[in-house]
């Protein structure tokens, strides 16, 4: 069983593989070696190290040759996989569609029934 001793001390049982409960001073160190963390730099206007459209245009380059090479990457399906997805896709929204039509159907009838044996339409 885990004690509530705080995310901290859940992360010390979880790394440590310890299934009783851990000391506060775990949870304390862990807080403490939270708070101690530098922050990042902020970034600059212009979204990189350079500054000003020079820096735009290499990060854009930057970014357009990464998008060419996962794309690369991808395992495309073929045009064969493709045409049976895309049949079972819109067989099984048609099988939906009806089902529900019916289920629609037949709460329908069944509340004009109801209204009609108690009189209210």
């Amino acid at each position: 069983m885990v004690s509530p001793v705080g995310v901290g001390g859940l992360f010390t049982e979880l790394r440590n593989g310890e299934g009783g409960r851990t000391t506060q001073s775990s949870d304390v160190s862990m807080k403490t070696a939270m708070s101690n963390r530098e922050e990042p730099d902020k970034p600059s206007v212009w979204g990189g190290g350079e500054r000003g459209p020079a820096g735009w245009w290499n990060n854009a380059r930057t970014f357009f040759t990464e998008v060419r090479n996962e794309m690369r990457r991808v395992t495309w399906p073929s045009r064969k996989e493709v045409y049976a997805t895309t049949f079972v896709v819109l067989l099984t929204a048609l099988f939906f569609g009806l089902y529900l039509y019916g289920v629609d159907l037949a709460l329908s009838a069944a509340l004009n029934w109801l209204y009609r044996a108690t009189g209210v339409a």
